[in-house]
């Protein structure tokens, strides 16, 4: 995996390495300009997992933690996180359910995903995940929030966006996964 600093030596059990594989012909396809390589890593974990970190050169608070297991994956963003599991959907039915992750980290590399972050004073209070759709529209993903949030009502609301652009090239379509060999 030319893209990281560091990378797992030797197999992998499925679906890890079906990731390994999605994820390194992704990259290749996407040439992402503002990767950190250098802080980017594929790591194994003590677990039996996969820890990946795709580090932004230019923002470092932009930084995106993956964490995959043979049973389920969290993808982290900002102050937002996603789940995928082996019973998730994935399009194409010949594609394991890792395939998602890499979809979701697709989009965040081509900058089609937005999080939206609320807060009341200081405290935060949600945030929306939001995708971009071919169409350019707006698509709300996940809402993350607090339990607590309806405390600090009387506190005077703030929302910003964040958007993660990582320099892909301009590909006429989203990712689409090649066709198997």
């Amino acid at each position: 995996l030319d893209w990281l600093s560091e990378s797992p030596q030797g197999d992998l059990p499925e679906p890890l390495s079906s990731f390994v594989d999605e994820l390194t012909r992704m990259l290749d396809e996407y040439r992402p300009t503002k990767l950190a390589r250098d802080r980017s890593y594929l790591r194994r974990t003590d677990e039996g997992a996969l820890e990946l970190k795709l580090a932004h050169a230019e923002e470092e608070t932009a930084d995106v933690a993956v964490d995959v297991s043979p049973t389920e994956a969290t993808v982290s963003w900002f102050l937002s996180h996603e789940h995928v599991y082996p019973d998730d959907r994935v399009a194409e039915e010949r594609r394991p359910w890792t395939g998602l992750v890499v979809d979701l980290l697709a989009q965040t590399l081509r900058g089609a995903v937005i999080f939206e972050t609320v807060e009341r004073g200081n405290s935060w209070v949600r945030t929306r995940t939001i995708f971009l759709n071919a169409d350019g529209e707006e698509e709300v993903f996940s809402v993350n929030g607090s339990l607590l949030a309806w405390l600090l009502r009387w506190k005077p609301e703030r929302t910003t966006r964040q958007r993660l652009e990582y320099g892909v090239r301009d590909l006429p379509t989203a990712w689409q996964v090649p066709d198997s060999p």
